[in-house]
C-alpha cells in the first residue's frame, strides 16, 4: 500500500504511487503528460492530507514531481500551505506490484515568510505590492483584533499573489470565552474555510493562564484543512515553554509570539529559546514592534523564520466639513478623521531589510 510519511522541517522518506488513486491515509495523485524545456516528462502533482498518528490534526504536503532522463527532481514542495523546501535528491525509480513508484528522500530547507497584520482588502494589496508571503486580516485593530466581517474576507480573497489568514476573535479583552463566544468562534470560522481562506488565528485560554486544550483542538479540527495559527494569546499565558508543548500536542501549525514583552527586541532571548525548544515541530512567527530597522537584528538574535508585523502610515480624512465635537469612539481612540493605513513601500522595506539579514 503507498505510504506518504510527512516530518516538517526534517528529512523524510516519502514513497508515493502513482496510480491515479486514492490511498488509504488520504492522498490522492492524478498524472498528466507535460514538457518543461523541450523535455517530454510524466508531471504528477500531488495533494496529501497526512494525519498526525498522535490525533493532533492534518497537515497539508503539496509537491510537483517531475520525472526525466536524468532521475527525478521536486520543487515548491510546501507544507501547510507554506512553501518550505526547494531540494530533492538521491532519487530512482522502479516498477513495483505492477503501480509506477517514485521513491526520494528530501532535505526541506526553511525558506523565510513574512506576514504582514492588517486590517481592510485594501491593506492585503499593499501587504501583496510589498512582497509580503501571508497577511493576517483582522477588524478593530485598536482592540488588539478581532473577526473581520465576511464582506471583508471575501473581497481580501480575492486579491491574489498573497496567502490570507484570518483572525477568529469575537471580541477585544481576555482569551477566556464564555460558551456563546465560542460558538460564534466556530461559525465564524466555517465561514471562513467556505471562503476559502488559507489559514485562520486563534487564541484560547483557560482560567488560570494555560492554553484551553481542549477547545483549541475542537477549533483546530473544524478549520482543517486550514492551517491553524496560535495568536499572542501565548504572550499572557502563565508558562511558555508548558505551553509549547501543549500546542504542540494539540496540532497547531504556529505560534505568533514577541516572548512575552512588549516587543520582540525585548523579548528576544525567550523567542530564540521558545524556537530552539520547538525544532521542527512547529513553527514559531516572532512579532512585536518589527519594521526595517530592527528585523536584520530580530533575526540574528531569534532565529525565528517567519515574521510578523504591521506597516501603517497616517491618512488624513479627504472630509471637507467636520464636526470636532463628536467622537465615535472612545476618548483614547484615534480621531474619525485620521486613518492609518498599510503602506506597501513599508512593506518592501521590510521585507527587503529581512531579505539582507
Amino acid at each position: 500500500m503507498p505510504i506518504v510519511s510527512i516530518a516538517t522541517m526534517s528529512a523524510t522518506l516519502v514513497k508515493i504511487t502513482i496510480a491515479g488513486c486514492e490511498t488509504a491515509i488520504g492522498v490522492r495523485l492524478s498524472a498528466s503528460i507535460a514538457k518543461i524545456s523541450g523535455t517530454r516528462v510524466a508531471n504528477t502533482f500531488a495533494t496529501c492530507s497526512v494525519i498526525d498518528t498522535a490525533g493532533s490534526g492534518i497537515r497539508t504536503v503539496v509537491g510537483i514531481i517531475a520525472r526525466t532522463r536524468r532521475g527525478i527532481t521536486a520543487t515548491a514542495i510546501s507544507i501547510a500551505g507554506t512553501n518550505v523546501s526547494r531540494l530533492v535528491n538521491h532519487c530512482r525509480a522502479l516498477r513495483e506490484s505492477g503501480f509506477f513508484i517514485l521513491r526520494f528522500a528530501y532535505r526541506i530547507l526553511p525558506m523565510r515568510a513574512i506576514e504582514i497584520c492588517v486590517d481592510s482588502p485594501e491593506g492585503v494589496i499593499a501587504a501583496r505590492d510589498g512582497r509580503a508571503d501571508r497577511v493576517e486580516l483582522c477588524d478593530n485593530l485598536f482592540e488588539g483584533g478581532t473577526t473581520p466581517s465576511i464582506g471583508a474576507i471575501k473581497l481580501a480573497r480575492r486579491v491574489g499573489g498573497i496567502k490570507l489568514h484570518v483572525i477568529i476573535r469575537p471580541r477585544g479583552g481576555d482569551f477566556l470565552y464564555t460558551d456563546v463566544e465560542f460558538e460564534t468562534m466556530k461559525f465564524d470560522i466555517e465561514a471562513a474555510r467556505t471562503a476559502r481562506v488559507d489559514g485562520i488565528v486563534i487564541g484560547l485560554l483557560t482560567a488560570d493562564g494555560n492554553i484551553d486544550k481542549e477547545r483549541t483542538r475542537e477549533l483546530l479540527i473544524l478549520a482543517q484543512p486550514m492551517s491553524v495559527t496560535f495568536h499572542r494569546a501565548f504572550d499572557v499565558c502563565r508558562d511558555p515553554l508548558a505551553a509549547l508543548e501543549d500546542l504542540i500536542d494539540v496540532g497547531v501549525d504556529r505560534v505568533l509570539t514577541s516572548g512575552q514583552q512588549a516587543d520582540a527586541i525585548s523579548g528576544a532571548e525567550t523567542i530564540k529559546k521558545l524556537v530552539d525548544t520547538a525544532g521542527d515541530r512547529i513553527v514559531v512567527m516572532a512579532c512585536g514592534g518589527i519594521d526595517e530597522t530592527n528585523i536584520a537584528d530580530v533575526v540574528a538574535a531569534t532565529g525565528a523564520q517567519e515574521l510578523h508585523f504591521t506597516a501603517f502610515e497616517d491618512q488624513a480624512s479627504e472630509m471637507e466639513y467636520r464636526n470636532e465635537n463628536v467622537a465615535m469612539g472612545s476618548d483614547d481612540a484615534p480621531s474619525e478623521y485620521l486613518r492609518r493605513v498599510t503602506s506597501a513601500e513599508k512593506v518592501r522595506a521590510t521585507v527587503e531589510a529581512a531579505s539582507n539579514s
